[in-house]
């Protein structure tokens, strides 16, 4: 265990509370939050709102309780709290945002809407950790049921629950951000500003190479090398070289750098208060001010300024503590600075049910990385199965630590697909993988520990949407169209060909609509062998993805629904996150990307959040040293 982990669990331990528990116990939340130092009451400093740059100064007057809300925005009992700025959200986005905001002298407070699993809390069963910290416990779906997302719901977002693969933005993809109709040259391959945030991220984050290679790991390099095509070792952010195949779980060691090890810890050293178990249910808004100074120093003026969140508590409470209340309270939390950093599904939906649509743009362009996985299953040595070893031993070692780029058209502009290999465990396989009977079923269970996972997702070129239902339960919908489909379909062959180079015996594509599985002859010539896949990658090919329900897809990254842009038209956030519509509300997650990464998007979410955190720390700085400067005349 690194000395440094437990130290970190008590920083956070010392500013954070999970506000169902104490509903559920019939503690008094109030005075809990008091003795706690949480900020109940209007704070002097901020009342004066010559701190704040113009078209924030309205929000400042209902930060600090002077000011009238507008209609429908008062708390209406429960509990009011008073802060700078309100972090919604814990991943990747909002820990960056919150410790850059809290390390310029801003009283942050952060809300997460699921639990804090410590690593004491965690057991690394399957059904227990997806219940604990996926969205929905892993059956989140598209309306249609067509594609599974995998999305965190835990104090740590994704980057708890995450395989810890630490690619940074590729610089085609910088291109085509900075390019014509984005416009974000700021973003581009030649600023330095989006680069050395990249650098600070992965920096913090302890990134880096070196890692052991596991068996199923090894078996896609070595493939991947006998077919002459690239192949090379993921960076990570985790300080062990040798790892549990349990990322997905959480980290029980230690090693892994999620944000909740990380820049929460960091915020919460700089002052920061954490809320769990409590959800935001709106933005509060206020009309934007109105004096011509202010109008005429923004670009784009904006009719609406936020002035804080609405939230309710949840119904979940720790694991291991008594039985749930459906008690709910109500928190008014008012701040003139608002972050949403819910991730690409809850940040438009939160929008969405506050009446914020940027002109129709929030929730559009929602990319998927639709996915799927192949397996190999190789024959063990004489020597494995004498001392009860499996061929490859899937659950032992690094998970995600090899990846190939071989498929991913990154000489042409970048839309393609990319192979590596996933965190696979028995329920997830036993659930996407048909087999003809439930003896065949189970006899591929039984041989597991020989088998090989393979992930592939495509650079998605289409988009899907997210809305919401009449409760304001986002719904996502998505389908890949036909080339995000046929680069998902170059993706399969390229690990089908590396998994049979590398000497698998049998190799499965999970297809509910046509048998998709490939038995090589035992001690067939090389010629056989080769005509035997030729005519397997074929009737994959003309399978194709269709029909839906077919061939197994599911999402483990989201990104590019409150996308952006140099052009309120066609985008929700300016290139500082803020929101075209509302001044004071910024974005700070995956959902700003113009459009998908095309590789795993966790560095590029802390990089544009060290973005967005910078520009507003230093908008408050120098806001600040302004307001000092005239008092001293």
């Amino acid at each position: 265990l690194p000395p440094a982990a437990g130290a970190a669990e008590e920083v956070l331990r010392s500013a954070t509370l999970h506000v169902p528990e104490l509903v559920a116990a019939g503690v008094d939340v109030q005075a809990c939050l008091a003795k706690r130092g949480f900020l109940l009451a209007p704070q002097a400093e901020a009342a004066d709102a010559s701190n704040l740059p113009d078209q924030q100064r309205a929000g400042s007057a209902a930060a600090t309780g002077n000011g009238k809300h507008s209609s429908g925005n008062s708390s209406g009992g429960g509990v009011e709290l008073f802060y700078d700025a309100v972090v919604v959200g814990s991943g990747a986005g909002g820990g960056v945002t919150a410790a850059l905001l809290a390390a310029a002298g801003i009283r942050v407070l952060v809300l997460e809407k699921a639990g804090w699993v410590r690593r004491q809390d965690m057991s690394w069963l399957e059904g227990q950790a997806h219940a604990e910290m996926y969205e929905q416990a892993g059956f989140l779906t598209t309306d249609d049921g067509g594609i599974n997302v995998l999305a965190g719901a835990t104090l740590g977002g994704g980057t708890k629950i995450n395989w810890t693969a630490s690619l940074r933005t590729p610089e085609h993809v910088r291109r085509e951000w900075a390019a014509a109709p984005h416009g974000l040259g700021a973003l581009g391959p030649d600023s330095h500003a989006f680069s050395a945030a990249l650098d600070a991220v992965c920096s913090r984050l302890g990134v880096a190479a070196g890692t052991r290679m596991s068996g199923p790991n090894a078996r896609l390099l070595q493939g991947l090398q006998q077919l002459g095509v690239h192949g090379e070792e993921l960076p990570r952010n985790c300080l062990s070289t040798r790892c549990s195949a349990y990322c997905n779980f959480g980290c029980r060691s230690g090693h892994k750098q999620s944000s909740d090890v990380t820049w929460l810890v960091d915020a919460v050293r700089l002052g920061a208060h954490v809320l769990t178990g409590v959800e935001a249910q709106r933005v509060l808004l206020g009309q934007a001010g109105s004096t011509e100074a202010g109008r005429e120093a923004q670009a784009h003026p904006r009719s609406q300024q936020a002035t804080g969140v609405l939230a309710l508590s949840a119904a979940r409470i720790t694991p291991g503590a008594a039985t749930a209340s459906l008690q709910q309270l109500q928190l008014t939390v008012h701040a003139p600075l608002v972050v949403a950093s819910c991730g690409s599904i809850h940040t438009p939906a939160l929008l969405l049910r506050s009446g914020i649509t940027a002109g129709g743009n929030v929730g559009r362009h929602l990319r998927l990385h639709p996915a799927t996985g192949v397996i190999g299953f190789f024959e063990p040595t004489a020597e494995q199965t004498a001392a009860g070893q499996g061929a490859v031993e899937m659950y032992q070692g690094v998970s995600m630590g090899a990846f190939s780029r071989a498929a991913a058209g990154w000489q042409e502009g970048g839309y393609g697909a990319m192979v590596s290999v996933p965190a696979a465990h028995p329920g997830l396989l036993a659930a996407i993988c048909p087999d003809s009977s439930p003896g065949a079923l189970k006899q591929m269970m039984l041989h597991l520990r020989n088998g090989a996972g393979c992930v592939v997702f495509a650079r998605d070129s289409g988009s899907g949407s997210v809305s919401i239902d009449g409760v304001g339960w986002p719904v996502i919908s998505y389908w890949p169209d036909k080339t995000t489909q046929k680069h998902l379909l170059d993706g399969i062959e390229l690990a089908v060909r590396a998994l049979a180079a590398a000497g698998a015996k049998r190799i499965l594509v999970p297809n509910n609509c046509i048998d998709c599985d490939l038995h090589f002859e035992p001690g067939a010539a090389p010629e056989a062998r080769a005509a035997q896949l030729e005519a397997y990658i074929a009737k994959l090919r003309s399978a194709g993805v269709y029909p839906k329900y077919g061939l197994q897809l599911l999402s483990a990254h989201q990104m590019g629904s409150c996308r952006m842009g140099s052009n309120p038209r066609s985008s929700v956030c300016d290139a500082s996150g803020q929101c075209w519509q509302v001044a004071g509300l910024y974005v700070s997650d995956a959902s700003l990307f113009p459009t998908a990464s095309g590789v795993n998007p966790m560095i590029t979410v802390y990089g544009l959040a060290h973005l967005v955190g910078s520009g507003i720390a230093q908008r408050w700085k120098a806001a600040r040293k302004g307001k000092e400067a005239a008092a001293r005349q």
